[in-house]
């Protein structure tokens, strides 16, 4: 009896036992294990980066750019990152760098991107920011008033200008530095906000991979050489509200094919669109007063142009050597036509000259061209005066206007 119930007893304990442990296993399996997969936080050397969902990002000083860094990764409970923490990566780059966090159920990921961000700030009180990688640049400029103007070596981001593709400049900037972008030959994109009134001397110089230039009605005034030997560009918008063309601003811009200048401007000054090879197309404004020595020297592509009756000055060589110029019109305000103005405009066939009084003209202002084989048409009543005028009797015909003329 004793050994019956001894029995009975190992047998009720062990049955405990094993029911214990199957409850056991059946709450460990209905447990569920985590699906929170966060970057709780990510630091580079103590500093802490700063996490938009799923980008995270941190602006540099360039003094403290590295080749590549090493991050502390920071995660939700029991999930995993892929690269991993304390792998150093190069998070300048255009992409960034994408990690993969894991949650602890083994299946629930999320993606982040991490990007570096160059940034420095000038005296000008104004930021520069530099994203993407070399060859592929995004410079971003903010701020307010106007920015600095430098020696070529002096601007920030001179050490990186090679690899800008991109710039933008953002509402709020008034003035574009004396050489602010000036042989940046890879920058093929610009955005000038209208807020800019002013681009210095030398802003873009030698851009020569810009093809594409917009000019807002804001701007008043394009500097010296703003454009100068920019061989890429092809098409130019000039801004309603501009009144000068500074120096040389678009000499050398072989590859422009057409300007149209505004009803804005007075002055076109000297050299503006010099040796402007591919010019085969120009619109002079109805404001224009004075255009000046070598303004359209060597454009070479023109084959007319109209000079309105706003012009009161053409200066000395200012269509000199425009070799495949057929035919000028000169408007009837013009009291100046400068030396050697049309200087070797060798295929010149037709002169319009809407004044009614020749002008007082040097002998070298038509030098090289065969003037006894063009035309000179000149208001009815002034024909007389004009056959009796000095080198303008030159002409092979002089001719009285017709109503298709002028």
């Amino acid at each position: 009896m004793k050994l019956t119930n001894c029995k009975n007893s190992f047998r009720s304990a062990w049955m405990a036992l094993l029911c214990g442990a199957m409850l056991c296993t059946a709450c460990e399996k209905d447990d569920p294990k985590s699906t929170a997969c966060d970057i709780a936080s990510f630091t580079v050397n103590d500093k802490a980066w700063d996490i938009d969902d799923t980008n995270i990002t941190r602006a540099y000083p360039e003094e403290e750019v590295a080749a590549s860094l090493t991050p502390t990764i920071t995660l939700s409970p029991g999930a995993m990152v892929n690269p991993s923490s304390g792998t150093a990566q190069n998070f300048f780059t255009e992409q960034g760098v994408t990690y993969t966090v894991t949650a602890e159920d083994g299946v629930t990921t999320k993606t982040y991107t991490v990007k570096a961000t160059l940034r420095s700030v000038d005296s000008g009180n104004y930021t520069w920011t530099l994203t993407g990688a070399p060859g592929n640049y995004t410079l971003t400029i903010s701020g307010s008033g106007a920015m600095g103007s430098y020696d070529n070596e002096d601007v920030p981001w001179y050490s990186y200008r090679d690899g800008i593709k991109t710039a933008i400049i953002q509402d709020g900037i008034t003035v574009i530095g004396g050489n602010a972008f000036s042989r940046c030959s890879n920058l093929t994109a610009m955005t000038i906000p209208n807020s800019v009134t002013a681009i210095s001397y030398g802003a873009f110089s030698g851009c020569t991979g810009l093809t594409g230039m917009i000019i807002p009605n804001s701007v008043k005034t394009i500097g010296v050489a703003a454009f100068s030997g920019c061989t890429g560009l092809t098409s130019v918008t000039i801004g309603n509200s501009v009144q000068t063309i500074g120096y040389d601003a678009f000499g050398a811009c072989t590859g422009l094919t057409s300007v149209t200048i505004p009803n804005s401007v007075t002055m076109i000054d000297r050299w503006a669109f010099v040796d402007c090879t591919g010019l085969t197309s120009v619109t002079i404004g109805a404001s224009v007063q004075t255009i000046s020595g070598n303004a359209f020297a060597g454009c070479i592509g023109l084959t007319s142009v109209t000079i309105p009756n706003s012009v009161q000055t053409i200066d000395n060589w200012a269509f000199g050597d425009c070799a495949g110029l057929t035919s000028v019109t000169i408007g009837a305000s013009v009291q100046t036509i400068g030396y050697s103005a049309f200087f070797n405009c060798s295929n010149l066939t037709t002169v319009v000259n809407l004044n009614p009084t020749p002008q007082n003209i040097a002998d070298a202002v038509f030098y090289n061209a065969n003037l006894n084989a063009a035309t000179l048409k000149v208001p009815a009543s002034a024909v007389d005066a004009y056959k009796a005028a000095p080198v303008w009797s030159e002409f092979g015909k002089i001719e009285a206007i017709s109503e298709n003329d002028g």
